[in-house]
């Protein structure tokens, strides 16, 4: 192929993975990790890692995602910055790795592999996500096409930065030993063995001097129990194995994508067993089998794990494709006319046919929610959903602000005793309204009632500040300022620090203690005229806030 259609045809898929990309970020609902995903980058503008808190990931990754959430606008639109910058340095990725595969293998393989991941459902739908998954991806991706170069002691660098973005980049240092070690069994290779020392000093060099320099600064302690210890326990932890429902999932959505990356594992082992080994083959056949098992032995595949998987599978693709362009020429027309015709079909129609359904979904509920919450929230107050919805704002307790399988369950087991006082502690605290959803329904009961005293419906998911008042002689505590109505079953609702007041009457009351008698239960509404404005119609109901987020 020429190279000036190889570039006119690689620019095209570019695009168009662009420009699907780019309909996916502006309609699809954002994921819980996506909102802790952009807390966690949004920490970096005020706190040190290590030394502050304690990050999930190594950190180079939430460095890189900073400058697009840095800019200015709501918290949802900069959210979406973030979403669109890894659009476009996905697609620039993709177009530099294709080049590169240009060097190794014929440029009709590397466009007819190109075709097949951009069409990819799982990689369409979760490379965008505001995570660093998929800069992992793309670093393991650039190391192995070092590794084809012979440019060991750069792949060794670049893998090794891999694991500064995520530590799941381990996984792409235990395949290019895989495929480094492996060969050197019952072999006396200096070069092979050169190569292996190479790769993994460079590696061990990198990683060495992230930890010393974040050691520095937080102390060891610090940084190898977050980096490693946390990583590995989390890992552990989980409490469900669902490698079977979503590898299920991502393979019968794209059957011809994985069975010819593993036709590709067979037939370059094959070749190589036969002794006509490309030179290529060998490398590919270890690191793509050895990553490949990881990724199957890894217990939390959730969906945007397999973009740590998907471009090494490409590489085979494209390496399988190479070796069989002379065979393809050999058959008949008829039969390459049907070939290509099942290649289309189910390799590229297929997969794309999902593209109807994601952009039948819609994240406007979730963004009017984010940007009524935001609107409402002083300088100083503090919300509740369980997930880190407005990342730039604090939740009203850090047991609260990540409320998943593990930390509802240990919420769950605490003694009566502990969890009164955290119910204390949400009552004294500033908390202005909660954005209900599953996590906050799985609330152990004394921490859900806690909250139906203090909050009411307000619009779609929102509740907001409604204390309820006891009757008789009693002394009570808001903890926001504000106007309040009253909503009482009476029209006498008795009085507040002596002032007579009447169901459905406005009264401005500030924070702090107050005085209240009356015959009956009252309960103070907090009114938010400049809010009200804001209400979508569209959105007055109730409706799950993370609808089928993985199994759409």
């Amino acid at each position: 192929m020429a190279r000036r259609s190889f570039l006119l045809l690689l620019a095209v898929l570019c695009l168009f993975y662009a420009g699907i990309e780019t309909a996916y970020v502006l309609r699809l609902p954002v994921v819980m990790d996506e909102f802790q995903g952009a807390r966690a980058v949004h920490r970096l503008t005020d706190d040190l890692p290590y030394r502050d808190f304690k990050p999930y990931k190594t950190v180079l990754g939430y460095y890189l995602q900073l400058p697009a959430l840095a800019l200015p606008g709501g918290s949802w639109h900069r959210l979406t910055a973030v979403k669109l910058q890894m659009v476009a340095l996905n697609a620039l990725a993709l177009c530099l790795a294709a080049l590169a595969l240009g060097r190794s293998f014929d440029r009709r393989a590397v466009l007819g592999g190109l075709a097949l991941l951009v069409t990819m459902s799982t990689f369409i739908e979760r490379s965008p996500d505001l995570r660093v998954d998929m800069l992992t991806g793309l670093a393991g991706l650039a190391s192995l096409l070092l590794l084809i170069e012979r440019r060991h002691a750069w792949a060794g660098l670049v893998c090794g930065v891999s694991f500064l973005i995520s530590q799941k980049g381990v996984y792409y240092a235990v395949a290019a030993n895989a495929a480094l070690v492996v060969p050197l069994i019952g072999a006396r290779g200096r070069d092979e063995i050169r190569d292996l020392f190479r790769f993994n000093g460079a590696a061990l060099a990198v990683v060495g001097l992230y930890l010393a320099a974040w050691s520095a600064v937080a102390g060891p302690t610090s940084v190898l129990g977050s980096a490693v210890g946390d990583a590995g326990r989390v890992a552990v932890d989980f409490i469900e194995d669902i490698r079977l429902r979503y590898w299920g999932q991502t393979v019968l959505r794209n059957p011809i994508f994985y069975g010819l990356a593993l036709a590709a594992l067979w037939h370059l082992d094959r070749r190589q067993r036969s002794g006509r080994a490309g030179p290529h083959d060998r490398l590919l056949v270890f690191y793509g089998a050895a990553l490949i098992l990881a990724a199957v032995l890894h217990r939390q595949p959730w969906p945007y794990f397999f973009v740590l998987l998907i471009p090494t599978l490409w590489v085979l693709t494209v390496a399988l494709f190479d070796g069989q362009l002379d065979r393809f020429a050999a058959l008949g027309a008829r039969r390459r006319s049907w070939l290509i015709a099942v290649l289309v079909i189910f390799g590229l129609v297929y997969p794309l046919a999902r593209v109807p359904v994601n952009l039948a979904r819609d994240n406007g509920f979730q963004r009017h929610m984010v940007e009524l919450a935001e609107n409402a929230l002083a300088p100083g107050e503090t919300y509740l959903v369980g997930v880190d919805m407005l990342w730039d704002r604090d939740q009203v307790d850090t047991d609260l602000a990540w409320l998943d399988r593990l930390q509802l369950a240990r919420l769950e087991a605490l003694p009566a005793a502990e969890l009164d006082r955290l119910a204390d502690r949400i009552e004294s605290a500033p908390l202005k309204l909660v954005i209900d959803n599953y996590r906050i329904q799985q609330l152990p009961a004394r921490l859900r009632a806690a909250l139906g005293q203090r909050f009411t419906f307000y619009w779609g998911n929102l509740l907001l500040y409604a204390p309820i008042l006891e009757s008789g002689d009693t002394s009570f505590r808001l903890a926001v300022s504000g106007d309040y109505q009253i909503l009482a079953e009476g029209e006498d609702a008795g009085a507040i620090d002596g002032r007579a007041i009447r169901a459905g009457e406005t009264i401005g009351l500030e924070a702090g203690a107050h005085q209240r008698s009356g015959p009956t239960k009252i309960r103070l509404r907090l009114l938010l005229p400049e809010l009200d404005a804001l209400r979508d119609p569209r959105y007055r109901d109730r409706r799950p806030l993370f609808p089928d987020v993985y199994d759409y």
